[in-house]
């Protein structure tokens, strides 16, 4: 905020707070009072009185405030002068806002109106708490502020929540109590804040049932100590909403259980399958119906019910797409209607399995084989694949293990470059992996000349011509090895003429999943989501979720590349914040590199060879944090660790994250002035 803006509010509003022990103010200070709150709770809310604008123009010129100035920040103090009551909203930093609320009984007026400008895009009195006791008003959020739960916030509106809950997660806030008012209103607004909340994998709690209309209420009733015992017994969000879902139906009759059945499981499928809170509400779905949680039949008919219920879109979308087929047929569009055929298909498929009802291992069932996993682990090997190239990066990770990657730089640094090493580290390193590559930015021609390249050591440009001598007999070994990957089934190529959809991603690795499989996809953006009519943030959020799904289900690494915003590649250091209209990704991946140029380098990126900053930005697959050092030779489409002893940057990098390693020990390696390290010899 302003400074200068800043300033006035604050003189504003100790003026509003003298004015309301005055005689004006002494209808507004009994209505308080009324409402059962102390002068002590008065003076520890920061409430005050307006006595309109005249008067308070008149102060803060005294105060050194120019008319333009109070006309400027106090917008709306001239504006209906029947709000005597004067609320301050607060963040870590100070005043934030100053909100007027009426004290009569006019029921069609709005209760609350703003006297600066304030955004209800915004949780009122939101300090960057990461638990959040979330109650609807303003006075109930000051009430409980200051009667010491500095998390209390309010929603400033039962149907006003989407925005502010936004904003607050990416401020910080990680949980949220509902303490929302005991009316309909008020319990309708719970549902959805919790169903919002509960299916973005985010704890939310709600209080028990009490009698009194809200916490203001209940704590000038019954005091601070009867409110935390309530709250001490809170109930988890997912299953207080799983138990509002099926008191809607009645139980009584099979009908209703089928029915409340149905309704339960397609709640259970909007909680990611990582949320703590799905496996709670599939044990409560158990239990409400009286279920062997261990019963196979039990398994199949829950699924089978799932499926039932999605039968009518399924069989829409398959008129829909006969009906499309059948007119392309009768114009004669041979290679439209092959193509329609086969995107449809696998569009129904992936819509077929995500209705399916697949409940968790029972927790024991889990523990059991999760142990027997771990007990026969190699002690000494990494947890995921070993790389060879990049031994460094595989340390700092515990091996390349399941998960969702995502590789974010701006245009023309080495994204590309970086995914055609990396992928071709794990298929090289470890021999019994098999490797699907999607090049959406690119067609298979341009892959195909970096994985040789890299594999040879020659220039791009001497890939694409007939060699002789030493070059022709290292251009031939990586043709061979190559075409022997693919022989073997171990390498995938496909490009965006090939795959356009995230459904056809899925048809292609349905086939291919194997102990060992990982995927990486090239330019992921252009990958479609399927008959989607969002804007564009909504579409990522969906591509976002299929991808994680698809990784969370297979349980294979996948590694995807984005861009980062005009803004963020002008910056020294990019951030999270910077991916170009992707935020939804980086809240869903496992791990997120950044990708830039090294600081020396920043002025001219386009250089043939250049170092670069790997910087990992999250990371939740393993403990490091910090930067890595790499250096890239584009004509080569080669990246390289650059060795941490020995390298200034590198060491100070290495000591801000206090990860003490050794060097990447790698084997002398004969070199011409156009050969970077063959693979094979690294072998």
């Amino acid at each position: 905020m302003d400074p200068e803006k800043k300033k006035l509010l604050e003189a504003a509003h100790t003026y509003f707070v003298s004015k309301l022990w005055t005689k004006e103010g002494a209808e507004t200070l009994s209505y308080l009072h009324g409402r059962g709150y102390s002068n002590e709770s008065i003076k520890s809310m920061g409430l005050g009185y307006n006595p309109g604008f005249p008067p308070v123009e008149k102060y803060l010129n005294s105060e050194g405030f120019m008319s333009t100035q109070i006309d400027l920040v106090l917008a709306h103090m001239k504006i209906r002068d029947e709000y005597p009551l004067v609320i301050p909203d607060m963040s870590k930093a100070g005043i934030r806002a100053l909100w007027k609320r009426r004290i009569d009984s006019n029921s069609e007026a709005p209760k609350y109106l703003p006297l600066s400008d304030a955004k209800k895009n915004e949780l009122f009195g939101f300090k960057g708490d990461r638990d959040v006791l979330l109650v609807e008003g303003v006075l109930d959020a000051l009430t409980l502020q200051s009667a010491g739960f500095p998390g209390a916030c309010a929603l400033q509106g039962a149907s006003n929540f989407l925005k502010p809950l936004e904003a607050a997660l990416k401020s910080g806030a990680r949980s949220f109590t509902l303490a929302l008012d005991n009316d309909a209103v008020g319990q309708s607004a719970a549902e959805n804040v919790s169903r919002f909340l509960t299916s973005r994998g985010i704890r939310n709690y709600v209080l028990p049932e009490y009698p009194e209309k809200d916490p203001d209420e209940l704590l000038s009733k019954r005091g601070i100590p009867e409110f935390k015992k309530i709250l001490a017994s809170r109930v988890s969000g997912a299953s207080w909403l799983l138990d509002k879902i099926l008191t809607k139906h009645d139980m009584t009759n099979l009908d209703g259980q089928d029915a409340a059945m149905e309704a339960a499981i397609g709640y259970l499928q909007d909680i990611p399958v990582d949320s703590v809170e799905r496996v709670h509400v599939y044990n409560s779905i158990f239990d409400r119906f009286h279920l062997p949680k261990d019963s196979e039949i039990m398994r199949q008919l829950l699924e089978f019910r799932r499926e039932k219920k999605a039968g009518e879109s399924l069989n829409r979308g398959l008129r829909d797409l006969l009906r499309n087929a059948s007119k392309l047929s009768f114009e004669g569009k041979q290679e439209e209607l092959l193509d329609l055929l086969e995107e449809g298909v696998s569009d129904l498929k992936l819509r077929r399995d995500e209705i399916r009802f697949e409940p968790p291992l029972n927790f024991s069932t889990f523990l059991q084989e999760k142990k027997l996993a771990d007990d026969n682990r190699d002690p000494d090997n990494l947890l995921g694949y070993r790389l060879s190239r990049f031994a460094e990066l595989a340390k700092n990770l515990d091996g390349v293990q399941p998960g969702y990657y995502i590789l974010a730089a701006d245009t023309n640094v080495g994204k590309t470059a970086f995914m055609a090493n990396l992928f071709l580290d794990i298929l090289k390193t470890t021999p019994d992996t098999v490797g699907v590559y999607f090049s959406l930015d690119d067609p298979r021609k341009v892959i195909a000349d970096r994985f040789l390249a890299i594999l040879s050591g020659l220039h791009l440009s001497d890939i694409q011509r007939p060699q002789t001598g030493q070059k022709g007999h290292f251009r031939d070994l990586a043709y061979e090895d190559l075409t022997k990957l693919a022989e073997d089934q171990r390498l995938f190529v496909y490009d965006i003429a090939e795959v356009a959809s995230i459904a056809r991603v899925e048809a292609i690795l349905r086939p291919l999943h194997r102990e060992k499989l990982f995927v990486f996809i090239d330019g992921l953006l252009n990958l479609e989501v399927g008959d989607f009519s969002g804007n564009i943030r909504e579409e990522n959020e969906r591509r976002a979720r299929r991808i994680k799904a698809l990784s969370d289900r297979l349980g294979i690494p996948i590694c995807t590349t984005v861009e980062i915003t005009k803004e963020g590649a002008k910056n020294l250091t990019p951030a999270l914040h910077d991916l170009k209209e992707t935020g939804k990704f980086a809240y869903n991946a496992n791990v997120v590199w950044l990708l830039y140029p090294e600081e020396s380098s920043k002025n001219d990126p386009d250089r043939e060879e250049m170092d670069l900053v790997l910087k990992f930005a999250k990371n939740k697959i393993s403990s490091f944090k910090g930067s890595m050092m790499l250096h890239f030779r584009r004509g080569y489409s080669a990246i390289t660790e650059v060795p941490v002893h020995g390298n200034p940057v590198q060491e100070s990098r290495r000591a801000e994250t206090q990860v003490q390693r050794e060097p990447t020990n790698k084997k002398k390696m004969t070199k011409n002035k156009n050969q970077v390290d063959r693979y094979d010899e690294l072998e």
